[in-house]
C-alpha cells in the first residue's frame, strides 16, 4: 500500500524514525498534491481539503500492518485517513477538517523539527 507523508514521517524527523519507514518501507519519491493547505500546529501540521492549496509529500510503499499502525497514531491525533492520486498511483494520507494553525504557504513543512 502506499501512502504520502508531508509532516513528521517524513525523512528526518522523529515520526519517520520511530516508525522505522527506512527500513519497513520503500521511498517511491516526491510528489505534489494539489487540493489541500497545510497549517503549522507546533510540533506538527495539518493538512485540510482546500479549492486552490497544494502540499509537498514524499511517497512510500509499506505493508498493510504498516498502515494500521501508522493509523492508529494518526486516528488517535484526529487525523483520518484518505485517498490521494500521486505519481505513483493511489496512497492513503491523513488529514483533518478543522483549521488551525498558522497556513504554510507552498505547503512544505521543509526541514521544520529536524
Amino acid at each position: 500500500m502506499k501512502i504520502a507523508v508531508y509532516g513528521t514521517l517524513k525523512k528526518g524527523f522523529y515520526n519517520h524514525k520511530r516508525f522505522r519507514l527506512d527500513e519497513y518501507g520503500t521511498f517511491l519519491g516526491f510528489d505534489t498534491i494539489f487540493g489541500y493547505d497545510m497549517y503549522d500546529l507546533g510540533m506538527y501540521p495539518i493538512v485540510v481539503k482546500s479549492v486552490s492549496g497544494e502540499i509537498k509529500v514524499e511517497v512510500y510503499d509499506v505493508s498493510t500492518d504498516m498502515v494500521a499502525t501508522l493509523d492508529r497514531m494518526e486516528r488517535g491525533a484526529g487525523y483520518y485517513p484518505t485517498y490521494v492520486s500521486t505519481k505513483f498511483g493511489h496512497a492513503i494520507i491523513w488529514k483533518c477538517d478543522e483549521i488551525s494553525g498558522t497556513k504554510i504557504e507552498g505547503g512544505d513543512y521543509g526541514k521544520k523539527g529536524k
